[in-house]
């Protein structure tokens, strides 16, 4: 018969046809062949007629062609040959002719070798021509092969001729026929089990139930097709084969399991392939097997008909690939395995879908456990914690880990744990002998069996630095858009190299998340890499410049040119939308500043820090905003950016000042100022007078921070800059209320509060408001007070502005405790001193405690309120912040001087009023002259408690200024 390939011819329009007249008449001429041998009872006879068909054929089927339509068709008539082959070749051993048939018997298992018919011919073809050992040679390869690419044993019968030969029970020259297995129901081809299965008990339970349920037909609907999907090395085999092997007994007509290779580095197994080796193995005679598929899928089914049997699917790239091996059968049920989540197969065949995630870290310290036996003892705990979050919790980088641990006893796991942290960590996970014991090789096969489009995406998404990405952030990766970018992201997800671990973000697992970096390596050169991270950098840049102009309008800033062409921006409508982009980019924003170091984007590293400086301040994420304020600096020395520096040294001194670092940020402001001068940059220059303002008013220098204010809304006015002469004016009307001109303060708070809601910013109206409710308070005007310090914390906190949160409960407490309402105002300043707390911010901690220690005081808790003074004091002198102190000293002096310790309570009060004196501070000036008076004389001893509350709270605590926020950020 002329071989099929033969009969194929490519058109100029370049499809393939198939010149199916001669090929049927051979097929005609083969299938009468052995319809002749099969009425034969002569084995001679038999044995020619079959020859005779085999004749007809020359080589394999359709060899070279890639048609689909074509192979499927085809491939059962290349199992027809096949299995006609055998039923030759077993006649011929029968009838002595052994050595004559090795070489042919050479030919097939090296073509076939997972034929274990052809196998057991060549072993018995070779024992009987006196070649024992070179039979046991052909087992020991076929074995070894079974278990490296199927992860399963012979199948019994070709394990007991390997015992036979072993033993001397099958002598040359002897006839055996049963020594060749033949195939027969029940079929049961499962592959072993392998290592013992951990941490899967849970998901094993279920499914073992469900598939309980099923063949006893317990459950009412019950599914009977169960997939099983998840990553490469995630366990997806083994727990498939735990399952079927503890649910076998329920299907007494057989298991059938078939490795579909679609991940695997040789070509995958067809449907047509597939039906065709099971409808043998379910008895279907040679001539009774179809050509097509369909055919094929009909002949299966209806063998499956009234029979209770559990075929297992393995590695399936499709739903395509797996549908056609569907029984239909309610008796039957079918266990699938694949890397591709197989939602068709969920959707229209009523699959039940279990996805496999990484262990559970007590579930991978159970598996350590078990791999290391007896070395886990001397591991130790800790070292068992850190191995398998090395491995990321990975099935399959556990075991090779543990087999590198085994096999090289004298290095420390230690040692090895440190090798997997700082060195190639899917270089080290591999058993260096095996290609399926390597976690990078089991990756590639994920990775190349991907279209060309989702493999660029895979690769560009190791370019980022970050540990998630969303989808419009991808597209600038990609260059390309949204739209598309969703796309080939969906497609990563379907296959497992992805994850999106919320609705619009996606993720790697930790060790994919290397192999990405990896291949973002080899396949883009360093130019690519760049490109990728510029347009990535000029989204996050553009996209948080949206959300500043929402968040911080009044805030200076360096000026943005226009988006490069096709980078998206995110579309930030509101101050929660704004705010909420801000804290999901946050930890991307921070990488990204870390590892940018081509020249090429440097500059918009500086450019994001400046922009970022007021989100950082409303959240108070202080090491994040040193990060990237150093990061901005390096950048901007690098390219010898003048205004870059400056506009680095402005964050830098504000995050200084935020952690009361207050000599530094004065140096910062001082460097920011002369470069602003040398870049020309009025707007920088003004903001550094501004802040160093600030600054010299948090140490008690109130006339010098008039002074400096005063200039910069000078400077502000002259330049027509609205937002500038509201900050300035916010920062002159705190200031006049620490000098206790509680009337010009309220003229400037409210010109200021006027100019915040013309730029409708939030942050600049909340702190005002704070402020005003503050000075109304110390004026005697409660009323109005709380109305305003309750509108400004309802602002600050829908903006998510923590700081001013807590500056605006201080205020409340305060105002609360004025009105009498004591536990009220310990409420809140309890709630402040957590916030505050949070924030680390140790200023705002003594704030806090003052206003706890009044609130005790009011209510009789001399102790109490003592005990978080001394707080205060504490706290105030760890950041050098005079106004705390002072307040903390005058409130604990009242209560002291209740006591016998009235000297001690006349010497702090005499010391606060030496420091707010010298400050300018002139209210509580008179509150410290009123503490130390009142110490001075003599004190009732019948006095009680409460009126030793009232006391307090006449000399009073005069509170931390709510406006230094938003004055920061001018």
């Amino acid at each position: 018969m002329p071989s099929l390939h033969a009969q194929t011819s490519t058109p100029d329009f370049g499809t393939t046809r198939l010149d199916r007249a001669g090929a049927s008449l051979d097929l005609e001429d083969f299938n009468r062949e052995v319809e002749l041998a099969g009425a034969l009872t002569e084995p001679a006879l038999k044995i020619k007629a079959l020859r005779s068909a085999l004749s007809l054929w020359r080589g394999r089927a359709l060899t070279g062609s890639t048609s689909a339509p074509l192979l499927s068709q085809v491939v059962s008539v290349e199992e027809m040959r096949l299995t006609v082959l055998e039923q030759c070749v077993n006649l011929e051993l029968e009838s002595g002719e052994h050595s004559a048939l090795i070489g042919e018997l050479t030919a097939a298992v090296a073509e076939n070798p997972f034929r274990e018919r052809f196998v057991a011919q060549l072993m018995i073809a070779l024992c009987r021509s006196g070649a024992r050992a070179e039979a046991l040679r052909v087992f020991d390869n076929t074995r070894r092969l079974l278990r490296e690419e199927l992860g399963m044993d012979p199948e019994p019968q070709l394990a007991e001729l390997h015992y036979r030969i072993l033993t001397n029970g099958l002598l040359p020259g002897t006839t055996d026929p049963a020594a060749v297995p033949e195939p027969e129901l029940p079929w049961r081809n499962l592959p072993g089990e392998g290592i013992r299965l951990t941490g899967r008990e849970r998901e094993a339970a279920t499914v073992l139930r469900t598939l309980q349920q099923h063949a006893e037909g317990a459950g009412e609907t019950p599914p009977a097709v169960v997939a099983i999907d998840g990553m490469a090395g995630i366990g997806k085999t083994a727990l498939a084969a735990h399952w079927a092997h503890r649910a076998r007994h329920h299907f007494p007509d057989g298991q059938l399991y078939i490795n579909m290779y679609g991940y695997a580095n040789r070509a995958p197994v067809r449907p047509a392939e597939a039906l065709a080796q099971f409808v043998r193995a379910l008895g279907a005679p040679v001539q009774s097997i179809p050509l097509g598929v369909d055919e094929l899928s009909a002949l299966y089914r209806s063998l499956l008909a009234d029979r209770r049997v559990l075929v297992v699917i393995d590695n399936v790239a499709s739903v395509s690939d797996v549908r056609p091996l569907l029984p239909a059968t309610p008796g039957c049920m079918v266990l699938v395995t694949s890397r591709n989540r197989l939602r068709g197969l969920v959707a229209l065949d009523g699959a039940c879908r279990l996805h496999l995630d990484v262990l559970t870290p007590d579930d991978a310290n159970t598996m350590f456990t078990h791999l290391l036996g007896r070395q886990a003892g001397n591991t130790g705990s800790e070292n068992i914690d850190a191995l398998a979050a090395a491995c990321a919790y990975l099935p399959l980088a556990m075991r090779i880990a543990a087999a590198t641990i085994a096999d090289r006893p004298a290095q420390s796991v230690e040692h090895y744990i440190d090798k997997l942290n700082v060195g190639d960590r899917l270089h080290l996970l591999s058993t260096g002998d095996d290609e399926r014991s390597m976690v990078g090789a089991a990756f590639d096969l994920s990775y190349r069996a991907l279209p060309e489009g989702a493999r660029r995406m895979f690769c560009l998404l190791g370019v980022a630095p970050g540990n998630d990405i969303s989808v419009s952030a991808a597209a600038a990766l990609l260059g390309d858009t949204v739209s598309m970018a969703e796309l080939l992201l969906e497609q990563l997800v379907a296959t497992h190299l992805l994850d999106e671990h919320r609705p619009g973000r996606f993720s790697h697992h930790d060790l994919m998340r290397l192999y990405a970096r990896r291949q973002a390596q080899i396949e883009f050169t360093s130019e690519m890499r760049c490109a990728a991270l510029g347009r990535l950098l000029a989204h996050y840049l553009q996209t948080a410049d949206s959300a500043a102009r929402q968040l911080y309008p009044q805030m200076f800033r360096l000026r943005l040119s226009d988006p490069p062409p096709g980078v998206p921006v995110v579309s930030l409508n509101d101050h929660q939308a704004a705010l909420g982009w801000l804290d999901h980019e946050r930890p991307n924003l921070v990488a990204l500043a870390k590892v940018v170091t081509d020249s090429e984007v440097r500059p918009l590293i500086w450019l994001l820090a400046d922009t970022l400086r007021g989100y950082l301040a409303l959240r108070q994420y202080m090491h994040d905003w040193f990060t990237i304020a150093e990061a901005g600096l390096a950048a901007a020395c690098a390219e010898g950016s003048v205004i870059g520096q400056a506009a680095a040294h402005h964050s830098l001194a504000q995050a200084c000042h935020s952690t009361t670092r207050y000599a530094k940020s004065i140096s910062h402001l001082r460097q920011a100022f002369a470069l602003s001068e040398q870049a020309g940059w009025s707007e920088g220059r003004t903001a550094a007078l501004c802040n160093l303002g600030i600054v010299y008013s948090d140490l008690g220098e109130l006339e010098a921070a008039v002074s400096h204010f005063t200039r910069a809304l000078h400077a502000n006015e002259v330049s027509n800059s609205l937002a500038g002469i509201a900050v300035n004016l916010n920062n002159l009307g705190d200031t006049y209320r620490r000098m206790g001109k509680l009337l010009e303060s309220v003229d400037y708070l409210a010109a200021a509060l006027v100019r915040y809601r013309m730029l409708r910013s939030p942050t600049g109206q909340a702190s005002v408001l704070t402020g005003l409710g503050g000075v109304r308070r110390e004026l005697g005007h409660l009323a109005a007070a709380r109305s305003l310090i309750d509108e400004g914390l309802e602002v600050h906190r829908g903006i998510g502005d923590r700081y001013g949160e807590a500056t605006a409960l201080i205020e409340l407490s305060r105002v609360r405790a004025d009105s009498g309402e004591h536990e009220e105002a310990f409420g809140a300043a309890v709630e402040a001193l957590a916030l505050s707390e949070e924030l680390g911010d140790r200023q705002m901690e003594a704030d806090a405690h003052n206003g706890i220690g009044q609130a005790l005081a009011l209510q009789g808790d001399v102790k109490g309120a003592m005990a978080h003074y001394e707080q205060a004091l504490r706290r105030a002198h760890q950041t050098g912040s005079l106004r705390p102190e002072a307040e903390a000293l005058i409130g604990s002096a009242v209560l002291l001087g209740r006591t016998d310790r009235r000297a001690e309570a006349a010497e702090r009060a005499s010391r606060a009023v030496e420091m707010t004196r010298r400050a300018g501070y002139r209210s509580l000036e008179r509150r410290a002259a009123a503490a130390l008076e009142a110490a001075r004389r003599p004190w009732p001893t019948a006095r009680v408690p409460r009126q030793r509350g009232r006391e307090a709270a006449e000399v009073g605590v005069g509170g931390r200024s709510p406006t230094r926020d938003a004055a920061e950020t001018p």
